[in-house]
């Protein structure tokens, strides 16, 4: 789903990489299967092209039993990468949350402190520090996440193949 290639069979099929990745793809960790899933994250995280090669599906019989999947032992290492990643995604999003969360605090309490250092009623003063942490982060993302910014040149390089088509 995420190259926009569409297997039939995951199990089935060539991958075709360039001959400059061999370093790269000799410094992947991983065994078999595993390695393979490495390979495929590794690549997409790098935006790094995966040509499918579909080739025909031979079965030796119906219940495919020369085949070296072990179901319970691979998939458990299959499934470890993606919980991997997904246990480090989920604890930055927590970390982040929680550092933002304590930064609108602390910021919360020292403006409400400030405003009533000056002598102004409690409920005002309230309103007030909300208003200024309101403009202060208006400010911020209207700075920072939603400028607009001119660039030069090509931002991201277009991959061609001989053929001239677009990957």
């Amino acid at each position: 789903m995420k190259t926009g290639v569409e297997v039939s069979d995951t199990q089935t099929g060539l991958r075709a990489f360039s001959t400059r990745l061999l370093d790269f793809m000799l410094d992947i960790e991983g065994e078999r299967y595993e390695y393979e899933m490495n390979v495929l994250v590794t690549c997409a995280k790098a935006n790094i092209p995966i040509i499918e090669v579909p080739i025909e599906t031979i079965y030796h019989d119906k219940g495919n039993s020369c085949s070296h999947f072990r179901k319970v032992r691979d998939s458990v290492r299959i499934y470890r990468q993606l919980l991997k990643f997904s246990f480090v995604s989920f604890s930055s999003f927590l970390l982040d949350y929680v550092m933002l969360a304590g930064l609108i605090l602390v910021l919360n309490n020292i403006l409400l402190q400030i405003f009533l250092a000056v002598y102004i009623p409690l409920y005002p003063a309230k309103i007030l520090t909300e208003c200024t942490l309101f403009l202060i982060s208006w400010l911020i993302q209207k700075k920072l996440i939603f400028s607009v910014r001119k660039s030069v040149g090509i931002k991201y390089p277009v991959l061609i193949k001989k053929s001239g088509e677009r990957i």
